[in-house]
């Protein structure tokens, strides 16, 4: 799936601190390391660094805070000098964001020592280059020591990950029998999993590591929440059973199946479990939010109005309640009660910006053009974001007089009028929308290469106009842009979603597609469009039931057009039909306009 969002260089951070040595002249011989070019000159000044560093004296490998030091003078044998050597190229690495080479030179120091903190640097290091197999090798070995419970817990996600179910089942034994509760343990397992997987282990597995425990509802719990993620709908459904029948009343496998049901179009059973596990849940108000939330997704205007009314009784200072009941009230045209509430909005110092902008939509709604623009155009520059929103307005309602012209004259004089690079930019991609949505897409392409060649040679701009390059078919364009911020940004996840999509899209090069999807999803893998390209790549694959899992893990993030049409087309290829006709229509009554989805209806199996 391609978006048009902003782009920037994604430059991995690492969480390791940096190794410190006490005198300043074999400091500044390490740090040289990091400014030279040239491999030789580089192994000249890690020599250097390791030759000045290995006489500061200190006792151990690391500090008490497990930060890297150096060997004593007394200590440089040939073995130790090597390893010495492999912690600091491991930690050069760590601050360069190469996580690769960190994973390499802390598995080859790991190899060399039985220290525990080298160990356990290593496995962070090789936890973030996803070298799952060589984990699980330090894994075993760290369950030597006494360790600490989250590292255990640490060690069975990544058995779990391995597929090595027996193995994960004996530690998890051994933290209850040292007294872990097992709704904590449980709980704080799959968030390691998720943290660890990005739900890429094997579900056969953790359904064999779930036998292990038949009559522990935090069990079931964990593989039903897991599955829900992961597989189908009968296996998710049928897991979320499992724990109902353990424990009949237990209120998160209701919201589980409730959820379930609501990202397979089943809105009416899913929120009826929803009410009842919040029946349960009385006090639960992060669960009664993303219920209105959900509510409001789907179009349950007046229902998602009362929870929000609940919610704001219980807090009516929360501005957010407020903010949400405007939007609510303007939702189910109550305009009267929406003004109202973003009246009482403005009383809140922090935001009585939002509340003009957001009595600018009522207006706007109300098709008061007059006030709406005189509303507008009273939000500040002091927030970009809402400035931006506010800018866009005027701009909407130009076009919904139809003055197109208009509309882009007003954008060139406030890109003109400002001397703000940011905004600037954002002009240049709210001329670009206008353009797109009339239709005049080489127009928005020529814009793009004319603020590019303008001194403003940035990845959003290569991105967007990769998306128009796209419209109009001028593949090579479009790769030869992505590539182009993939040499600044080798990790931009959207430019390497942008990409892969594209490929995949067209239905040529599928390996190399998946390849780049595949990356993106390491680098961000709770993002909606990535999740949708990841579904996108598997159908063309003909991994069809991969490729519903995570269309559906998209869609429960984003309820947008594109990925509901995704998820009709995987259905329908699997001859469910039934199913996938009832996703659609109702997908047509949020996004009536959708040229996919309208397709999608035209195509429909007679």
């Amino acid at each position: 799936m391609l978006r048009l969002i902003r782009t920037s260089a994604a430059r991995p951070a690492s969480s390791a601190p940096f190794f410190f040595v006490r005198r300043p002249w074999a400091a500044s011989c390490c740090m040289a390391t990091f400014f030279v070019r040239r491999p030789w000159a580089a192994g000249c000044c890690m020599a250097a660094a390791f030759f000045l560093c290995s006489s500061c004296g200190q006792p151990s490998y690391f500090s008490d805070g497990e930060r890297l030091r150096t060997l004593p003078a007394a200590k440089k044998t040939e073995r130790q000098s090597d390893l010495l050597y492999s912690l600091l190229a491991a930690e050069f690495s760590l601050q360069a964001g190469d996580w690769q080479a960190a994973a390499e030179n802390y598995m080859r120091a790991a190899r060399q020592t039985d220290e525990l903190p080298v160990l356990k640097h290593a496995l962070v290091a090789i936890l973030q280059a996803q070298d799952y197999k060589k984990a699980a090798e330090l894994g075993a070995r760290l369950l030597k020591y006494p360790l600490e419970p989250r590292v255990k817990i640490a060690v069975t996600a990544i058995y779990l990950q391995e597929g090595q179910a027996q193995k994960a089942v004996r530690v998890v034994r051994e933290l209850l029998e040292e007294g872990a509760s097992s709704s904590h343990l449980f709980a704080r397992l799959y968030q390691m999993y998720i943290d660890i997987s990005n739900f890429s282990g094997s579900y056969a597995a953790l359904e064999r590591f779930a036998g292990y425990f038949p009559e522990e509802a935090e069990a079931q719990l964990f593989l039903a929440t897991v599955a829900y993620h992961m597989v189908g709908f009968d296996q998710a459904l049928a897991a979320v059973d499992r724990v109902l029948e353990i424990r009949a009343d237990d209120p998160s496998a209701y919201v589980l199946k409730a959820r379930l049901m609501v990202s397979h179009g089943r809105l009416e059973e899913g929120f009826s479990y929803w009410r009842q596990a919040l029946i349960k849940l009385p006090k639960d108000i992060d669960q009664r939010t993303y219920y209105a939330q959900t509510l409001l997704a789907h179009n349950y205007f007046q229902e998602a109005y009362d929870e929000l009314l609940y919610l704001h009784f219980k807090l009516p200072d929360y501005p957010h309640y407020i903010k949400a009941l405007g939007q609510a009230a303007m939702k189910r045209e109550n305009y009267d009660h929406a003004q109202q509430w973003f009246a009482r909005l403005a009383q809140y110092e922090d935001y009585a910006e939002e509340a003009l902008y957001f009595q600018g939509r009522l207006a706007e709604e109300r098709a008061d053009y007059e006030r709406a623009l005189a509303l507008y155009d009273q939000v500040s520059i002091s927030d970009n974001t809402l400035y931006r929103e506010a800018q866009s307005g005027i701009v909407r309602i130009h076009q919904l007089r139809g003055d197109i012209n208009g509309a882009l004259e007003y954008i060139e004089r406030a890109r003109a009028a400002s001397d703000n690079y940011r905004l600037k930019l954002d002009f240049y991609l709210v001329e670009g929308e206008v353009l797109r949505n009339a239709g005049l897409i080489q127009r928005e392409f020529d814009l793009y290469t004319q603020a590019i060649n303008n001194h403003m040679d940035t990845d959003t701009l290569l991105y967007a106009r990769a998306l128009a390059a796209s419209r109009l078919n001028y593949v090579d364009v479009l790769e030869r842009d992505i590539r182009r911020i993939l040499l600044r940004s080798p990790n931009n996840p959207q430019a390497l979603n942008a990409l892969g999509y594209e490929l995949a899209n067209r239905n040529i090069r599928l390996q190399e597609a998946k390849r780049y999807i595949v990356r993106a999803h390491n680098l961000a893998p709770e993002d909606p469009a990535i999740l949708d390209s990841m579904g996108w790549i598997e159908f063309r694959l003909k991994n069809f039931n991969l490729a519903e899992s995570y269309v559906r893990r998209a869609m429960l993030r984003l309820y947008e057009a594109e990925i509901v049409g995704h998820l009709v087309e995987i259905m329908r290829v699997q001859s469910r039909h039934q199913e996938a006709e009832r996703i659609l229509d109702k997908a047509l009554t949020d996004f009536p306009d959708d040229e996919y989805l309208n397709r999608l209806f035209r195509q429909r199996p007679q």
